[in-house]
This record gives structure tokens, sequence and C-alpha cells, in this order.
């Protein structure tokens, strides 16, 4: 006697989920960066182990063209559309029986991949020299599609990454004295993305001229003329 069995399965893969991450810098839903990490689950009868037995496929557009079954992974790379702006991914899940799941998973973010440009700074109206020391120094910047600025001293922080302002100020106390400050600055745009940055200096003179002299003549004590030197 010889026998065999199939399973008979109709129900298509449920509790699909995906969603998208950037890169690191980028805070959530954003990216500066196309390429992504899609996160992705499914439940399904007869999935196996780990969804050893179900298929997935990711697509840029609802009607996945071009897009081709991948054995399942809980994690994988995607490339967004190009372009920044507002990305929408999709997913499907399919089982050994055929059956697809419906309607497609999908998840949002927004790529923006173009750095900042134009940066610029001035410190103290462009002063050539400051000489204060407990008043901050005041710090005016400009930059195309910053959403982010950190601000450095000498190459040291003085700021975390804070929002993209026009204005702000930096300390002056710990600054040495008769020395050229360098104030630099790095803007991020919403994705993370570093570019534009911009520097500039300023001489920090806190010390008034000393021992101040003058003469006439080259100190002569009678002279000729009306006129002296």
């Amino acid at each position: 006697t010889v026998t065999d069995g199939i399973v008979l399965d109709t129900t298509a893969p449920a509790a699909t989920t995906l969603s998208l991450a950037g890169n690191p810098e980028a805070p959530a839903g954003f990216t500066g960066t196309p390429i992504v990490t899609a996160t992705l689950s499914a439940t399904d009868a007869n999935a196996g182990d780990g969804n050893a037995n179900l298929e997935v496929r990711l697509s840029n557009d609802l009607g996945f063209a071009a897009s081709t079954w991948q054995p399942f992974a809980a994690s994988t790379a995607w490339v967004l559309a190009p372009g920044d702006g507002a990305k929408t991914v999709y997913a499907q899940f399919r089982d050994a029986a055929g059956n697809v799941s419906s309607p497609p998973a999908s998840a949002n973010l927004t790529l923006v991949a173009t750095p900042p440009s134009n940066g610029a700074i001035v410190v103290e109206g462009g002063a050539a020299a400051t000489s204060k020391n407990a008043t901050p120094l005041a710090v005016t910047l400009s930059a195309t599609g910053a959403t982010q600025m950190r601000l450095f001293l000498n190459g040291a922080a003085a700021t975390a990454w804070i929002p993209y302002a026009t204005s702000t100020t930096v300390p002056a106390s710990g600054l040495p004295d008769e020395a050229v400050a360098v104030v630099s600055v790095a803007f991020r745009n919403g994705g993370g993305v570093e570019g534009g940055n911009a520097s500039t200096s300023i001489l920090v003179d806190r010390r008034a001229p000393t021992s101040p002299s003058v003469a006439v003549n080259g100190g002569a004590t009678y002279a000729r003329a009306a006129a002296a030197v």
C-alpha cells in the first residue's frame, strides 16, 4: 500500500508588518541615505521555524513592478526610489502553498540626501578682535537646507547638535588671551547629512597696553621750530 498526503492551505500570511530605518544620525521618520533597513514580520500556520517556508518581496510602487520573491528575512537592506522627499515601500508575503498576503504591508520614510550648503559664520559682527571674557561671543550664521548645527572653538565642540538658528552665542571665558580663536560650525540636514561647514577667526585681546610713553623730538630739551616731531 502506497500513501501520500498534502497539506491544504488556503490562508495567506497574516499580521504582516514592515518598518524602515535610515542612517543612525537621522531622526525617526527620516533618512539621509537611500539605502535603508527594512524590518519584516508575518505569521502563517505553516510558516516553519523562523518563517523558513515564507517568501517576501519589496517594492517602491504598489504594483510591485520588477519585484522578485526572496526567502523571508526578518531584516534586509532596501534602496529607496531616488530623489529627496516622502517615500513609501510595500511588502508582500507568500507561503509555501502560494497564498499571498493582501493588502500589502507598507511603511513611510522621508529621504533628505541633499547636504546643507552655502554655510557662513560671523563672530562679533565681523570684528577683528574682542576683549570679552565673562560675556559670550555673539555669533550669526546662515546655511541652506540646515536643520541642526554644532559649534566648535579651536576645534573642540562648544555645543551639542542643536536646532539650526541664525544667531547664537559661544563662551569666551575659556579662550586664551592674546591669541587668535577659531570659531567654526557644522550643519546637518533633516536626514543627518553634514555639509556647508564654515569657520572664522577673531583675536582675543583682553590686556591694555602697558608702559605708555611719548617723546617729542626724540626726547630733546629744545627745539628750533614750532613744529615738533
